[in-house]
């Protein structure tokens, strides 16, 4: 009978274990699919059949940063905002004289939309953190 109400006990202790470890884990993940609760990073993809690294910075909905294409390379800052501190949410990035990012973070570690000189788009972009 000391058997079963020890086995039993510690089948208890187990079960609030991974109740509370799988509770802390959800809580500490944002709504938008990553970790980090910010578009702030190093993101990594490609535009118009160039590679693309930009880095951005984040301060409330206030972004800024710089971009950079290889294949020739080039390098430009890059200042705008975004929608919302949270994703779903839309940002315009302005570098150059006239060229822009329009782009939407579908999460914290995704983000796609279009690299635009003057009014036209020229490529789409797409990029992961």
């Amino acid at each position: 009978m000391k058997k079963i109400s020890i086995v039993s006990f510690l089948a208890v202790v187990a079960s609030l274990c991974l109740f509370a470890g799988c509770e802390g884990s959800s809580s500490s993940k944002d709504d938008g699919g990553g970790d980090s609760g910010s578009y702030a990073g190093v993101w990594t993809g490609s535009v118009c059949g160039r590679s693309l690294t930009m880095n951005i910075i984040q301060n409330g909905t206030s972004l800024h940063g710089s971009y950079t294409l290889s294949d020739p390379v080039f390098t430009e800052n890059m200042r705008g905002t975004v929608s919302r501190e949270k994703p779903s949410a839309s940002a315009s990035l302005k570098g150059g004289a006239d060229r822009h990012f329009e782009i939407t973070f579908k999460s914290y570690t995704s983000l796609s939309g279009g690299y635009f000189k003057g009014d036209t788009q020229i490529c789409p972009v797409k990029a992961t953190k």
